[in-house]
C-alpha cells in the first residue's frame, strides 16, 4: 500500500516537474467572431503540444483502473490508512467533490445521434486524439472538431481540473502520509 502512495507522489513529482507545469503553460485561450451573414470564426493558441503529450503520458496511468496509482485506488489507500474516522469521512468527501466536479455537464456537443458531455470529450480527445488510432475514436473527434471546434478547450478544463485535484492529493500524500511514516 504504502509503496503506490510513493509511486504516486514520485509520478506527480515528474509531472510537476514537466515543463508545461513548470512554465506554469498548461491552459488555452479561444476566440470565436462573426458577423451577421458571414461565416463564424474561431482563433485559439494552445499549450506547446509537445510538452502537453509528455504531461500526458505521466498522467495516463493515475486515470487508468488497472495500474495501481489509479486515481481511485489512491483515494482508497487514503481512507484505509486513515487513523480516525473524520479524515476517512473527509477523504470520502473529497472523493464525491471530485467525482461531482468532473461528472458536472458544462456542455453537451451532439455527434451522429449521440450527446457528449464534457467528461465525454476530454475522453474521446484523449484516446482519439493522443493514445489510440482507434478508427471510430477518430472519426467522432473530426466531427467533434468541425461542430464544436471549441471541444479542444472543454478537454484542457476538464485536464486542469484533473491536475487541480491531483495537487491536493499528492499534498496530503506528503505532508500527511508519508511524512508521518
Amino acid at each position: 500500500e504504502l509503496d503506490n502512495l510513493k509511486l504516486f507522489k514520485q509520478r506527480f513529482s515528474e509531472m510537476n516537474e514537466s515543463r508545461i507545469i513548470k512554465e506554469r503553460a498548461l491552459g488555452y485561450k479561444i476566440q470565436i467572431t462573426g458577423e451577421r451573414g458571414k461565416p463564424v470564426k474561431e482563433s485559439g493558441k494552445f499549450s506547446d503540444e509537445d510538452d502537453l503529450r509528455s504531461l500526458l503520458v505521466l498522467l495516463r496511468p493515475i486515470l487508468m483502473a488497472n495500474e495501481p496509482i489509479y486515481i481511485e485506488k489512491i483515494v482508497y489507500l487514503l481512507i484505509s490508512r486513515s487513523n480516525n474516522d473524520e479524515c476517512a469521512d473527509y477523504f470520502r468527501t473529497l472523493y464525491v467533490n471530485y467525482q461531482r466536479e468532473i461528472s458536472k455537464t458544462t456542455i453537451q456537443i451532439k455527434v451522429n445521434e449521440k450527446t457528449y458531455t464534457n467528461k465525454e470529450i476530454f475522453s474521446v480527445w484523449l484516446n482519439g486524439h493522443y493514445f489510440h488510432l482507434d478508427p471510430s475514436k477518430r472519426k467522432i473527434l473530426e466531427a467533434l472538431k468541425r461542430i464544436a471546434p471549441f471541444s479542444r478547450g472543454v478537454f484542457y478544463d476538464h485536464l486542469i481540473l484533473i491536475f487541480e485535484y491531483l495537487e491536493l492529493i499528492n499534498h496530503i500524500i506528503c505532508n500527511r502520509i508519508l511524512h508521518d511514516s
